[in-house]
């Protein structure tokens, strides 16, 4: 049986920063919104999803106007005052791999809670998995997921499935009996297709920030690999991910955001 360490523990992203800063469509929740420089990205939480994006002044107020952008996601020009702005929140540096052993226990704890498994398919190999939750439903997503008998049960680089509340361990996967095909957050249309020596997808999704009821956001690492461990960085996008009948189902929010340089 194998075993999978499950860490409780909320991701940080280099780049670019998610902060709750700014009310922009006035419904008395504040937006998620990325600040690069003086240019500030917001997605709308209960409009129409879409992002935002303006300068903010150095002054107590933001004023917006509308910009050009180099991530290709969808924007909406924008024309609006908001009275306040918060300020940055602080930033740190995660331990390295010895110190977070290290501290185990003392600053913080992490155990082995035993294996994961599934409702129908007993016998899967399960990559880093993470939990997340949207409108008070748990879920999980996935690395790869492959079938440990030969793989007549499929192979998957990225799936997703709901989790059951009352035992975190195990995965409902509801009427699913293969994982092949079954992608939680699929390449955009717009990313080159991998080719040799590299001809594979490899897709790590991060934890899910929920924005409004059943409605988050997180990010993708994407890389080209092969079959013996050879791969290759090619960069991070951003998702928005909600509830579907079966599975939990993510769509990316356009191309890649950001390059290798947002490797740490």
């Amino acid at each position: 049986m194998k075993t999978l360490y499950i860490v409780f523990a909320s991701v940080a992203l280099s780049s670019p920063l998610l902060e709750k800063r700014y009310d922009l469509d006035h419904n008395g929740i504040l937006d998620w919104c990325y600040t690069d420089g003086d240019v500030v990205s917001c997605l709308l939480s209960e409009a129409s999803y879409v992002w935002t994006t303006f300068t903010a002044t150095m002054s107590t107020q933001a004023i917006a106007t509308p910009i050009s952008t180099a991530a290709s996601i969808t924007t909406t020009p924008a024309s609006f005052v908001v009275s306040t702005a918060s300020p940055s929140l602080p930033t740190g540096t995660l331990p390295s791999p010895d110190a977070w052993a290290k501290d185990n226990s003392t600053r913080w704890h992490v155990s082995d809670v035993g294996s994961i498994y599934s409702s129908t398919l007993a016998r899967l190999g399960w990559d880093n998995g993470r939990t997340s939750v949207l409108n008070n439903t748990p879920f999980w997503n996935f690395g790869d997921v492959l079938s440990l008998d030969g793989l007549q049960d499929g192979f998957s680089t990225g799936p997703a499935f709901y989790g059951t509340p009352d035992d975190i361990l195990r995965v409902d996967m509801k009427n699913v009996t293969n994982v092949l095909d079954l992608l939680f957050c699929p390449p955009a249309a717009s990313d080159p297709t991998p080719e040799s020596p590299t001809p594979f997808w490899g897709l790590s999704t991060s934890n899910v920030a929920e924005v409004s009821p059943g409605l988050g956001i997180g990010f993708v690492w994407e890389i080209w690999r092969d079959t013996t461990g050879l791969t290759q960085d090619r960069g991070l996008g951003m998702y928005r991910a909600t509830l579907g009948p079966e599975l939990p189902i993510a769509n990316r929010t356009g191309s890649l955001i950001a390059g290798l340089d947002a490797l740490p």
